[in-house]
């Protein structure tokens, strides 16, 4: 259990995720631990033409149990690039993440994206794995699970698209946009509020259909 005091600094990273073809460049970034067990930290990346930002700090006075902190801004950040999807956000986000729980806080923007895959494989539909039918005055029985616990999520992001977010894929040409609320209470899966609006065509399996609203 050693005690730490002292200053750190990372210069000229790189992180490179092929599958979506995220590159961080320039990552720089520099802190500070003090008081034993805690500290902070600040520095910048670039992602395609946009730079981004962070901030946060950290508690480790039980390894086991270690508090992160972080706190990310950034403009025209280029997120996801592959040869059939790009999508370029703004971002203002704040997360905490502990000992079984996580704290989700901000909102993203997404100005401009696009889907343009050269081909759309539909696979078969099936219902979903927890769907339950239910008979009228039929009594559920709740199954015993011996699964461990999820962490807890709170918190509440705004998901937004711009002007310029479309999809283009052979017989599907459409546009999105609209804000949608996401607030986690407790649960992994958040309650959504909000609502995003499709205008365009499809034609895939005969008659033409226009999209509106």
């Amino acid at each position: 259990d050693p005690e730490f005091d002292g200053n750190f600094r990372f210069s000229n990273g790189l992180i490179h995720y092929a599958p979506v073809g995220l590159q961080l460049e320039d990552i720089e970034f520099e802190g500070q631990v003090k008081r034993r067990d805690r500290g902070d930290f600040k520095g910048q990346f670039r992602a395609g033409e946009g730079v981004g930002s962070l901030s946060g700090n950290f508690l480790f006075d039980d390894i086991g149990s270690a508090q992160l902190e972080i706190a990310l801004a950034g403009e025209q950040l280029l997120l996801v690039n592959t040869d059939t999807l790009k999508i370029l956000t703004e971002t203002d986000l704040k997360l905490v993440i502990g000992p079984k729980r996580m704290d989700i806080n901000g909102r993203i923007l997404i100005p401009r994206a696009s889907l343009t895959p050269n081909n759309l494989v539909l696979g078969e539909v099936r219902d979903s794995d927890d769907l339950v039918i239910k008979s009228p005055g039929a009594e559920v029985l709740s199954e015993e699970s011996d699964a461990p616990e999820q962490d807890r999520v709170y918190g509440q992001l705004e998901v937004s698209f711009g002007d310029d977010v479309s999809i283009k894929i052979p017989g599907v040409e459409t546009s999105i946009t609209g804000t949608t609320v996401f607030s986690w209470r407790g649960d992994p899966v958040p309650i959504a509020k909000g609502g995003y609006t499709l205008q365009g065509t499809v034609d895939v399996y005969g008659p033409r259909l226009t999209i509106n609203n």
